[in-house]
């Protein structure tokens, strides 16, 4: 009977620590779509951490316009000016590393962050609906939990 008291004790706790690091400080989310290939799959899980400020180059969670989850990259954080000649993307007029269509302008506001996805030729993001809100970001992904490889 005291083994299955302790087994209870140590469920109980488990569950009480699960719950307190996936309400404040992780989550789990499921990848929808193919804008994040290679990196991120259709199907795959990832782990995010609540509790992070985005930079550029990290990998974001964040509600859309719909509140719909979605994972991109941040190209641009506030303040920063994200543009396009039709060719090549630049970020405070310094060369970005990725090959546009169409020219755009956006001068972020100290709340706002340019995100893209990975496959630019089926990824909606920024440069569609325009640069994301701070508060719709749910935090950055830190682990691919599934599949491992």
């Amino acid at each position: 009977m005291k083994k299955w008291i302790e087994f209870i004790e140590i469920v109980i706790i488990v569950l009480v620590l699960t719950t307190i690091l996936n309400s404040y400080f992780l989550d789990f989310y499921k990848v929808y779509g193919d804008s994040m290939n290679p990196l991120f799959n259709n199907g795959d899980v990832v782990l995010a951490y609540k509790r992070s400020d985005p930079s550029s180059g990290d990998i974001i969670a964040f509600y859309d316009g719909n509140d719909i989850i979605n994972i991109k990259k941040v190209i641009a954080g506030p303040n920063d000016l994200v543009s396009s000649d039709g060719e090549k993307l630049y970020v405070n007029t310094k060369k970005a590393g990725y090959n546009q269509q169409g020219e755009f302008s956006f001068e972020l506001a100290d709340d706002e962050f340019f995100v893209l996805g990975k496959n630019n030729s089926v990824s909606i993001d920024s440069r569609h609906t325009g640069p994301i809100k701070k508060d719709k970001i749910i935090g950055k992904i830190i682990f691919k939990m599934w599949p491992l490889l």
